[in-house]
């Protein structure tokens, strides 16, 4: 789960940028709440759509990471060649990126606790604006407010819960490794079998 790799990074002193698409249309490649972490010197850690938009983004991150130029910003990306600001990718679409700096100092505590609240059964949000993120407690039914209204008017807000369990039934092999799979998609798995 990225909100635990962003609590690794932290831990081990790492400042890095979350990438974030806060909002697509189209046939955007990055679908809303797609995210990926970056660091000044590590491998991008998540997708925010690939090709040659998210190389290109990435690098940017990168080169502020490497400046010290940690501030928040959103970018829109369009997926047309004949667009003024094209991204380099011809899907017809667009999205918006929000560029999120996350430091030690300033965010580790936040983080461990987001990582934390990923296993509670108690229900609870993150929300993230261009101020930076926060975690809330979720109460009611599972209302989520997101919208882009500019690259500085925006908001994110997503659901954060246990792990999601799995229940499967036959312990053979095929059964086996399904659970594997699963235990790597970082599932509860419940694995049943009378033999």
């Amino acid at each position: 789960m990225i909100w635990k790799d962003i609590a690794e990074k932290l831990q081990n002193g790492e400042a890095l940028y979350l990438l974030l698409v806060i909002e697509s249309k189209g046939s955007s490649p990055g679908r809303h709440g797609f995210k990926m972490l970056v660091t000044a010197e590590g491998t991008p850690v998540g997708s925010i759509g690939g090709g040659l938009m998210e190389l290109n983004l990435s690098n940017e991150a990168k080169a502020l990471l490497q400046q010290k130029n940690l501030k928040a910003f959103a970018k829109r990306q369009t997926h047309r060649k004949d667009a003024p600001h094209s991204s380099g990718m011809i899907c017809s679409g667009e999205q918006t990126v929000a560029f999120i700096p996350l430091t030690p100092e300033k965010d580790l505590q936040l983080f461990e606790q987001i990582s934390r609240a990923c296993e509670e059964e108690r229900p609870w949000k993150i929300r993230i604006t261009p101020k930076g993120p926060e975690l809330l407690s979720q109460s009611g039914p599972r209302q989520l407010e997101n919208y882009c209204y500019s690259e500085t008017d925006w908001q994110y807000e997503e659901s954060l819960s246990a792990a999601r369990e799995v229940y499967i039934v036959g312990a053979g092999h095929v059964g086996q490794a399904t659970a594997r799979l699963f235990d790597f998609l970082q599932c509860r798995v419940h694995l049943l079998d009378n033999r």
